[in-house]
């Protein structure tokens, strides 16, 4: 465990060393891209008229959401784990466990989570309205971010893996676990975004079924972890060396500040057609409602 935390420490220095070397971009450029897109989002939702999604479409969509974060992670969660061109490399030539790597990269992995369970929070109170939080949310976001978290490390850890030795045996098996896991984290979370899901409205044993499934995905995990780091190590250093990139942070959020703007100046256009619907069929309701007026004066004069 203290070995752990050292690891965590290293990474929490090597984040703040990269704020100070990023005040622009976390200090001003992000700040308003998020305030950008949250406001951007709010429009959208108070123009959208009422709706509501089914629950068979709500798991579908969620579990896609959920399977997109494990893909997206691929790459900065192996570099979590090997430590590929960070400061945590170092402790590799010390004696210290696998398991304390597994820990440290897990601990990240459930704090970058939890920024996204927050996401979710805050488009339910955007789109349907419901900013106060339930019993049944605490527990349901819990257990999301610990499955997510997990599924995420078992497919850096399969990335990896498939590369350096093209073992379609475990690739398989952890494609299916890692499905379950987004089918599971997938129904966690349209918990939280759909009220409508009566299974886990029903005592205890849902989370029940959510602490046992972790467990046994944890000591997959592990043990992956303590059979394949050693031989796995040396692979991952040398994919991340070929594939680093030159796009650096800024840009990516001056991308996303330009889409952002393009969306604003779209859903600006979208107002604006709707304004003008309106009005033609305010008017072609004044001029029936005057031909009918009209009409029922002739026939008033007969």
């Amino acid at each position: 465990m203290t070995k752990s935390l050292l690891l965590i420490g290293a990474s929490v220095r090597s984040l703040f060393r990269w704020a100070r070397q990023h005040i622009y971009a976390w200090l001003i450029l992000a700040p308003v891209v998020l305030g950008i897109s949250y406001f951007t989002v709010i429009r959208i939702a108070e123009d959208l008229p009422d709706w509501h999604v089914s629950t068979p479409l709500t798991v579908t969509l969620t579990t896609l959401f959920t399977l997109s974060l494990v893909g997206l992670s691929l790459s900065r969660a192996s570099a979590e784990i090997y430590h590929p061109r960070r400061p945590e490399s170092y402790v590799d030539a010390l004696p210290v466990s696998a398991s304390a790597h597994l820990h440290s990269a897990l601990a990240i992995r459930v704090t970058r989570t939890v920024v996204v369970a927050a996401a979710a929070l805050i488009a339910r109170a955007a789109f349907l309205d419901t900013a106060v939080l339930r019993r049944i949310d605490l527990p349901s976001l819990l257990w999301f971010v610990v499955i997510t978290s997990l599924s995420e490390t078992l497919g850096a850890l399969n990335w990896i893996h498939w590369g350096h030795t093209r073992n379609a045996r475990a690739a398989l098996l952890s494609l299916l676990a890692v499905l379950c896991n987004g089918v599971l984290g997938g129904l966690l979370l349209a918990v939280v975004l759909n009220r409508s899901i009566p299974a886990f409205h029903s005592g205890l044993w849902p989370w029940a079924v959510c602490a046992i499934w972790t467990m046994i995905v944890y000591a997959i995990v592990r043990m992956l972890n303590t059979r394949w780091r050693s031989s796995d190590l040396e692979y991952a250093r040398r994919l991340q060396l070929a594939t680093r990139s030159t796009f650096r942070i800024e840009r990516a959020l001056e991308l996303l500040e330009c889409v952002v703007q393009f969306l604003d100046a779209l859903v600006e256009a979208l107002l604006e057609l709707l304004e003008l619907r309106r009005a033609l069929l305010g008017r072609d309701a004044r001029r029936q409602r005057d031909e009918s007026l009209a009409a029922r004066g002739e026939h008033a004069v007969e």
